[in-house]
Order: structure tokens, then C-alpha cells, then sequence
């Protein structure tokens, strides 16, 4: 089912089965390998969903927290073209506060909200880079997924070139979209 606790209780399972019984018969290694990834899949949906829950409640950090716990801890998951467009977003989101806010001076009112021009600087490059570089990564090690479009739509409205993958990046991302149509969550 779709139950994150007992996705966590099968992961706990395989994985140890998987990693101490590199030699057992192909067709349970397999068998165990693929009951693995789709507990995998299923925590990754969970913390994509909270990121995708924060973000449509304007908690950048916490959005970007859990997309990035996707990112790292399930580099199979078949949505992460979709993870990585909501990590740029809310990094996007989060430049669009900093530019809002503005620069300390003397003759500003005691107790009204501004940065520093160095730190506002700072973090404006900050956000846009690594929301830059999130979609870059959709662009290039993404580009058969759905998505695809809406990256390269968002590195165009940053005024940013859209990089092309390599065949082999290409051919990666064919694979990689072609090996996630096996799954079959009950």
C-alpha cells in the first residue's frame, strides 16, 4: 500500500537482505532489488508530497528540506524531475522575498525589516543560483521525463542559457524513464 510505515518496515527489510546476499539466485535477487525500490518509492512520495504541502503554504525552507531529503536519499525516484523544479521554485520563492526587502540605511524607521546591500547580494546569488542550477539538472540528466519543459521554461525566464545533455546523458535519462515503467505498487 501507500502507507509510509510499512514502506519503512519492508525497507528495513531488503535492504540488508539485498547488500549481505550479493550471490543468492538472480530471480530472489531481483525479486528483493525490485520490492526494495518500491518501498523506496513510496518514502520518496511522502516527502515529496509534504515538500509540495509546504510549498503550496509558502514555507520555502521546509519545502526545499524535504525535496532535497528526495534528492538525496532516492536518487531513483520516478518524479524527481518534478522534486527538482519544486526545490528551484521554492529557492526562486525565497530571491523573491530577499528582492522585497529592503536595503539598510540611516533613514529608514527604528524596527523596519531590511538587509545589509553585501548580504542581500549574497543571497539573491545564492537562491538563483542553486535554483539555476536544480533546473539545469532536470535539463541535463532529466531530459526524457515529463517535466524537461517546464525547466527549461524557468532557466529561460532567468535570462540563463539552456544547457543541452550529451548523447550519453540522454541515452542515461531514456534508460533510467524506461526502467521506472516495471513499477507495480499494490
Amino acid at each position: 500500500g501507500r502507507d509510509y510505515s510499512n514502506a519503512t518496515h519492508v525497507a528495513q527489510e531488503y535492504r540488508p537482505t539485498v547488500k549481505q546476499y550479493p550471490d543468492a539466485p538472480k530471480p530472489i535477487l531481483d525479486d528483493e532489488r525490485q520490492k526494495l525500490r518500491e518501498a523506496k518509492e513510496v518514502l520518496a512520495d511522502r516527502e515529496a508530497e509534504l515538500g509540495a504541502f509546504y510549498a503550496s503554504h509558502g514555507n520555502w525552507p521546509a519545502a526545499i528540506a524535504r525535496y532535497q531529503t528526495v534528492v538525496d536519499t532516492y536518487p531513483l525516484y520516478s518524479h524527481m524531475d518534478d522534486a527538482l523544479i519544486g526545490i528551484g521554485d521554492a529557492y526562486e520563492a525565497e530571491a523573491a522575498m530577499v528582492r522585497a526587502d529592503v536595503v539598510c540605511s540611516k533613514k529608514l524607521a527604528p524596527g523596519t525589516r531590511c538587509l545589509p546591500e553585501g548580504a542581500k547580494a549574497r543571497l539573491l546569488q545564492d537562491y538563483d543560483s542553486k535554483a539555476a542550477d536544480d533546473y539545469r539538472r532536470v535539463v541535463l540528466y532529466h531530459s526524457a521525463a515529463p517535466h524537461v519543459e517546464d525547466a527549461k521554461e524557468r532557466l529561460t525566464g532567468m535570462n540563463l542559457p539552456i544547457p543541452t545533455p550529451t548523447k550519453e546523458e540522454a541515452a542515461l535519462s531514456e534508460e533510467l524513464e524506461g526502467s521506472r515503467a516495471q513499477y507495480n505498487l499494490q
